[in-house]
């Protein structure tokens, strides 16, 4: 049973992260953390919200 359970939910995880919509919204937050450049005047702390973000 818990690895039915598991199964479930990777398939579900998967097709959710693999969707157009899940790669649309990586577009659009990547497009506003650049937008978002000079305000922090391409900081380091900046550049580490990608780098922390982008692998998720």
């Amino acid at each position: 049973m818990p690895i039915n359970v598991f199964n479930n939910f990777a398939k579900h995880c998967a097709a959710v992260v693999g969707s157009p919509w899940a790669f649309v919204l990586a577009v659009i937050i990547v497009m506003a953390w650049v937008a978002t450049g000079p305000q922090f005047a391409y900081s380091d702390t900046w550049q580490l919200v990608i780098t922390q973000v982008r692998p998720l």
